[in-house]
């Protein structure tokens, strides 16, 4: 089994976050621009198992406004379908590099969305400890309902994860300076211990 990884750099995330942020809350309109760039940028820096990852969509995404406006005619209540949908077309959007024919797909379910999004956070704000255990879950839930050319992904970990703890304390110890580290900390964890099915 070949090393997966992420070789994104902290930077590059925080770049990306503050574009996102600023066109998504500020301008509205390029989102639809930026997010296929986005996903452009994070999966050409993904591996799995030496196998690169490339997104193939060009843009721009029409249908994210769509979601956006969605979240907000329901007043949140809707947004678990929305991140279904949009997880859905950017996993079917996503290929493994000199691969072609089977499709890429998640078939993960809003309620497993809404279920798995309600536990992180309440390990996360309230209890602190459990999300080392959670954590684990998760991943090999996401995991379980994707894959990528027709590969089904695993995740293969002997929980709990307390380096998760560590680079929180660490996210707040530096008022949020260095969650962007911290984010790339996590993202090469979760990369590193995620592989296809063979």
């Amino acid at each position: 089994m070949q090393e997966s990884k992420f070789t994104g750099s902290a930077w590059g995330l925080f770049g990306w976050n503050i574009l996102l942020v600023l066109s998504i809350y500020l301008l509205i309109i390029p989102v639809v621009f930026v997010i296929p760039k986005y996903f452009k940028w994070y999966y050409s820096h993904m591996e799995i198992d030496g196998k690169k990852l490339q997104f193939e969509y060009e843009g721009p995404w029409w249908g994210f406004l769509g979601w956006i406006l969605f979240i907000f005619i329901t007043l949140g209540l809707g947004s678990f379908y929305a991140s279904k949908k949009i997880m859905q077309f950017t996993i079917e959007n996503t290929k493994v590099v000199g691969e072609s024919g089977e499709l890429s797909s998640f078939d993960g379910s809003a309620w497993g969305l809404l279920g798995w999004s309600l536990l992180t956070s309440l390990c996360t704000y309230l209890l602190f400890i459990p999300l080392a255990f959670v954590i684990i879950s998760v991943n090999e839930w996401y995991n379980k309902h994707t894959k990528f050319s027709g590969r089904q992904l695993t995740f293969k970990h002997d929980g709990p994860w307390f380096g998760i703890i560590g680079w929180m304390l660490f996210s707040l110890v530096t008022l949020g300076i260095g969650s962007f580290y911290a984010q790339k900390k996590q993202l090469q964890w979760s990369t590193a211990h995620t592989h296809f099915i063979e």
